[in-house]
């Protein structure tokens, strides 16, 4: 073995001079395996092979270590017929090995180490020849000199015929080797080379001079001397071994890294007679050293790139060596870390379960996922994923572990914070279902008050009405928890403290943590009577007074968390709404017991004097508007309260299967009103317009196809659009809405068929004489008109036919809206409509917008990705209507905003001065006191880079938007889709800042 082991040989990879020669075997003895095969300790290990598809065996079922117990060629002529082999599987298998010869390797010490045998899958009786015997002895000293060569182990005196046999074997490796073999008598100064001088390097042997001198000189001259020098020293010494390395040149000028070693051969007495080597090219090695270390650099560059830490291990798991990325994260010495001293930096809870489970992974191979915290350098605990992969050598061994940490504690934080808010969503939806029934203030706080407490976990939760001095309150009901007392009764709120004070009266949250600590003692004294000692109280502020007050208190020291708070300051604004809401219907109910009384009352005394006539002509149109929208809502309201009813008798009995048609029903008739109330502001020119530069003629364009559809098979679409139509100053999606319904009124009033003819053309202010000119702003106007064959309009019908809800369709066939919703808009655009008609002679719709001045300006992108809110995004709403208010609220909270809220400017203005933070004002344009451009306009004193989203049902000054939006303002209209308001919301906070 030790013989063996000294040529270094065992694994390493196939060699075209060893393959060679076990090809000859196989031809010469004419079979279909021939190994090269060295005998280790634990394995027969093949050098070379053919017909084999294996690189080793056991050695249980090797026949070759049988050869090595005698000193000739082994010839099994059929293994069947020899005992040693009797139970071989590799000769007892259907085809297995029958016939073996074997030529012993031995060392030049005699030690046998191995064979070159050949083998078949069928008998040889005869066994091998004489010849073929030489044979393979001869090719198994072969393969044994080619091995002496790889060691380049020193030649030992021999015989003469032995050094003639070593010449003759070194001339048939040199035909066989890469390697630039020379062969150097020192006596002569003649040196003979092999054939690789001219395959490597170019050199034309027959041209070369044959002289240690030609060798010197085609060394790079920065190595000549170093190396003239060591192979003299190495002559002159009594070494027998000489090895250096050097630049050799090429034919063609280049310079070759070589390693060059050499045998020095000395007589009896010591003088070097004789020195033999070999020159390998060292080139391919150098270019793959350069990969590596570039490979090394690239794989350096990418752990610097990674957002983690990287660290190794060895096969069995233990940390060895440097590990800069362990001690930058952890801190820890490298003495430290050793071994499994990286588990001291693990968390107390988290270091067995990770020491297992890397175990276990190890144990198996596999990868390592898992995740636990870590005591950083900085000395904070945070929380780690790790991945661990083994890395195998090419022949499946396992080498080592390469991991890496990655930090996920804001992504876990965040998750649980996701967790925290679904868990608060669920909950107030639970709320919102009990107190949907409460028909009072005080069983709605009852409710509120003991699903709170039970929730937390808290001992108390009240709920408590001011005093018009604001000191003064009255804990009306509250929830204790068993072995806690009720706290009902008459306070003041000075005892409570000036922190107490300070934060209510400023619309604040209460929040004590523990009074004991937190408060003077004389302050925490008025708690602690009560059987409190933490904390969290959220006013109720109305018209700039504090009015009610909600609580929840705990009899122990609790550290409130912020999802707490939003949890208690969501139920309050919940449960103050619903009391609204409540109140509201009340009186809503005493309001409509007198209302006919009181119109019956008032109609009296209009008729009785001169005005009184024109107040009942006013009063029929009113009376018409009411009617039509009392018949359309009241059928809306029908769909939308008939269709939540089903929905809550459907849920109460646990079936789920219309629920989706009764929510569709719902928001069908919901979307329809809000329709209706767009119409009758169109009516009234008080919708609100986004007034832009209109292109005409390819607003028609893109609608054409549209149109077509809507037609009937039998009416014919017309359109005649100039090029050098002006741009309209008007809202592109009104004028969109005002075409398509006087489109489809020419389509009604040709139920036989027709022409429907639209066109467009420029109208100068000349020619716009002879119209209404009142509330017509613009000296030009862009006229678009819209004429069918169809039945006419009598002059009666004609005189009527902006009136809202005149019809002279079928009942359910039309609302009677869609001509007065286009005069509306006409109107507020600062234009004009004009109907000329006749029966049976058709109806021409002349629609006169104000010219535009100017270049249109290009549209954006309308489509903006709804995303959540990024971390510490901080936005105050203003809003009066409770319920509102806690829609947008609750949308901004599930986006992950930390939402301020305020009912009034006022307020408003309060919180703003203690925010640290403000991302976005949200505010109602119609507030209470000041409206909400007067409020941004105050907030921008302080922030001029604020930006502003004004939500609005209606609001008489913002019904041009262009002229009441300011640099960083937007506008959107109740009632919105949920969707709208989010988008709406991201895309605002994400836009560039406004200008100061």
């Amino acid at each position: 073995m030790a013989a063996l082991d000294s040529y270094a040989i065992l694994d390493t990879p196939a060699e075209p001079d060893f393959d060679d020669l076990v090809l000859l075997a196989a031809q010469a003895l004419d079979v279909p395996i021939a190994v090269i095969n060295l005998i280790a300790s634990d394995r027969q290990w093949f050098k070379a092979q053919i017909g084999l598809a294996a690189r080793e065996m056991p050695l249980e079922v090797s026949i070759c270590t049988h050869a090595l117990a005698q000193d000739d060629v082994l010839v099994v002529p059929d293994t069947r017929l020899d005992d040693r082999f009797a139970d071989n599987p590799l000769v007892t298998a259907d085809d297995g090995l029958r016939f073996y010869a074997g030529a012993l390797l031995r060392t030049p010490e005699g030690i046998p180490i191995g064979t070159l045998c050949v083998l078949d899958r069928k008998p040889r009786p005869g066994g091998i020849t004489d010849q073929q015997r030489h044979l393979l002895n001869l090719l198994a000293r072969q393969a044994t000199t080619q091995m002496e060569l790889r060691r380049i182990v020193a030649l030992t005196d021999r015989r003469a015929d032995d050094l003639r046999s070593i010449e003759e074997r070194y001339r048939l490796a040199g035909r066989a080797t890469n390697d630039a073999i020379w062969d150097w008598n020192l006596g002569t100064d003649h040196v003979e080379w092999n054939e690789a001088l001219e395959r490597a390097y170019g050199f034309d042997r027959a041209e070369v001079e044959p002289s240690g001198a030609w060798w010197i000189a085609h060394i790079h001259p920065d190595d000549q001397d170093r190396i003239a020098t060591a192979i003299h020293d190495a002559i002159h010494s009594k070494a027998i071994h000489w090895s250096d390395e050097y630049r050799f040149g090429r034919a063609d000028g280049s310079y070759a890294p070589v390693l060059d070693r050499g045998f020095i051969i000395r007589d009896a007495s010591g003088r070097a007679t004789r020195m033999i080597g070999a020159m390998l090219d060292l080139s391919e090695r150098r270019d793959r050293e350069v990969a590596l270390k570039t490979s090394n650099e690239r794989f350096e560059a990418a752990v610097a790139a990674i957002d983690g830490y990287l660290w190794t291990n060895s096969a069995d798991g233990k940390m060895r060596g440097p590990q800069p990325g362990w001690a930058q994260l952890t801190g820890q010495s490298q003495e430290a870390y050793q071994g499994y001293g990286w588990a001291e930096a693990v968390h107390p809870d988290d270091a067995q379960p990770t020491i297992d489970a890397w175990n276990e992974a190890v144990a198996a191979r596999k990868m390592f996922i898992f995740e636990h915290r870590v005591l950083c350098a900085d000395g904070q605990w945070r929380r780690f994923y790790i991945r661990a992969v083994p890395m195998f050598d090419p022949d499946g061994n396992l080498r080592e572990w390469v991991g890496i940490h990655t930090d996920v504690t804001l992504q876990r934080e965040q998750e649980d914070s996701l967790a925290a808010n679904e868990m608060r969503l669920r909950f107030l939806d639970d709320l919102s279902r009990e107190i949907t029934v409460a028909d009072d203030a005080d069983t709605v706080m009852a409710i509120t008050t003991r699903m709170v407490a039970t929730h937390l976990g808290v001992s108390n939760c009240a709920y408590a009405d001011m005093d018009e001095d604001e000191d003064g309150f009255t804990i009306r009901g509250d929830w204790a928890a068993t072995g806690s007392s009720s706290i009902v009764g008459r306070y003041r709120l000075r005892d409570f403290g000036a922190m107490a004070l300070e934060r209510l009266h400023a619309g604040l949250p209460l929040i004590i943590n523990d009074n004991a600590r937190d408060l003077p003692a004389h302050e925490a004294r008025t708690f602690q009577d009560m059987g409190i000692a933490s904390t969290i109280c959220l006013p109720l502020i109305k018209g700039n007074q504090l009015t009610a007050l909600m609580a929840v208190h705990d009899a122990r020291p609790h550290d409130w968390t912020p999802s707490e708070l939003r949890l208690i300051a969501s139920v309050a604004e919940r449960s103050w709404a619903h009391i609204e809401r409540v109140r509201t219907t009340v009186a809503l109910a005493e309001l409509n017991a007198s209302l006919e009384q009181r119109v019956e009352e008032r109609s009296r005394q209009l008729l009785a004097t001169e005005e009184a006539l024109r107040q009942a002509q006013k009063m029929e149109a009113v009376g018409q508007l009411t009617g039509g929208i009392a018949h359309d809502f009241n059928n809306m309201l029908t769909g939308v309260i008939g269709s939540l009813d089903l929905l809550q008798r459907h849920l109460a009995a646990g079936r789920q299967d219309r629920i989706d048609r009764y929510i569709d029903t719902a928001m069908t008739s919901a979307q329809r009103a809000a329709s209706l109330t767009q119409r009758l502001l169109a009516f009234s020119r008080r919708q609100s317009l986004d007034v832009t530069a209109v292109n005409v003629g390819d607003l028609v364009t893109g609608m054409e196809d549209m149109l077509r559809r809507t037609m009937d098979e039998n009416i014919r679409l017309e359109v005649h659009l100039p090029e050098a139509t002006w741009l309209a100053k008007t809202d592109h999606n009104q004028l969109e809405s005002a075409l398509l319904n006087l489109a489809i009124n020419a389509r009604d009033a040709m139920p036989h068929g027709g022409t429907l003819t639209i066109a467009a053309r420029n109208t100068p202010s000349n020619e716009a004489t002879g119209l209404d000119a009142d509330d017509m702003q613009a000296d030009d106007f862009v006229e678009i008109s819209v004429s069918d064959t169809g039945t006419g309009m009598s002059e009666d019908v004609l005189a009527k036919a902006f009136d809202p809800f005149f019809t002279t369709k079928p009942i359910g066939a039309g609302t009677g809206l869609g001509l007065s919703m286009v005069y509306g808009f006409a109107r507020q655009s600062g234009g004009q409509v004009h109907i000329t008609s006749a029966p049976e002679e058709g109806t021409t719709i002349r629609l006169l917008l104000p010219r535009h001045v100017g270049e249109k300006e290009e549209a954006g992108s309308e489509t903006v990705e709804v995303r959540p809110a990024e971390p510490g995004e901080c936005v105050l709403l203003v809003e009066d209507d409770p319920s509102v208010r806690l829609l947008v609220c609750d949308v901004l909270d599930d986006l992950g905003y930390e939402v301020w809220q305020a009912p009034d400017g006022q307020t408003a203005i309060t919180l703003a001065q203690t925010m640290p933070r403000m991302d976005l004002l949200i505010s109602d344009v119609g507030l209470p006191g000041m409206n909400g451009r007067q409020l941004a306009d105050i907030l921008r004193g302080d922030r001029p880079d604020l930006r502003i989203l004004f939500i609005t049902g209606y609001a008489e000054r913002a019904t041009v938007r262009s002229e009441f939006l300011g640099q960083g303002m937007e506008m959107i209209a109740k009632p919105f889709a949920i969707d709208v308001l989010s988008a709406k919301i991201r895309e605002m906070i994400e836009a560039p800042a406004p200008a100061a």
